[in-house]
């Protein structure tokens, strides 16, 4: 058993105006780990790439991750790919984890998405919390199938696992901002102007 396993976060989102958005999407993941992991002192959380870096700059951000957690958007979708396709070449042993609304979530879409994307170890469909808990609880026995909602290649073929229940209650998700999860992020970047984001609902009204 490894004494610790080292977790790697990206969502590189848009920079404007000299001013960056904390990145909410994974930063309420690392909350949501820390808070209902069995073991969370097993884990640490890298600090997050967060804004547009050169490639290989942004791999170097999470060297030594075990695990690698990105958040697609449409606007970082392609960045996203290529850093992922570099961590991959140079450390193929580090599991990649793809989620967020690029991912799709048709399953012969889904199939299509992993099959273009080889590199690609874990594809999340829907909201990410539990199914981010259950990948690292399943890190060291890599028994996906037990993990809700994922797609990832076995063999020849893709397998779909069923789909997890929906958090019904927004409540249960720690904040990030107030359980800290950002401030080593924000003392490493101190002349950095941030923009905050705070997620009200979720899915399409």
């Amino acid at each position: 058993m490894r004494e610790t396993i080292k977790v790697g976060l990206v969502q590189i989102n848009n920079s404007f105006s000299n001013q960056n958005y904390l990145p909410l999407s994974i930063g309420m993941l690392q909350a949501y780990a820390q808070r209902y992991l069995r073991q969370p002192d097993r884990f640490e959380f890298l600090l997050p790439v967060y804004t547009r870096v050169p490639i290989s700059q942004a791999v170097e951000r999470v060297e030594g991750a075990d695990v690698v957690f990105f958040s697609l958007y449409v606007w970082n979708f392609r960045i996203s790919v290529e850093v992922a396709k570099l961590i991959k070449a140079r450390h193929p042993q580090t599991l990649v984890v793809f989620g967020g609304p690029h991912v799709p979530e048709r399953p012969d879409q889904a199939e299509a998405f992993m099959r273009r994307h080889p590199f690609v170890d874990l594809a999340c469909h829907g909201e990410g919390e539990r199914v981010a808990v259950d990948i690292l609880e399943h890190y060291e026995s890599r028994d996906w199938e037990a993990v809700p909602s994922v797609s990832f290649i076995q063999g020849d073929r893709v397998v779909r696992t069923p789909k997890a229940t929906r958090i019904n209650e927004l409540a249960t998700v720690p904040s990030p901002y107030l359980d800290g999860v950002f401030l080593p992020l924000i003392e490493a970047y101190p002349s950095e102007h941030w923009i905050g984001l705070w997620e009200t609902n979720r899915g399409c009204p």
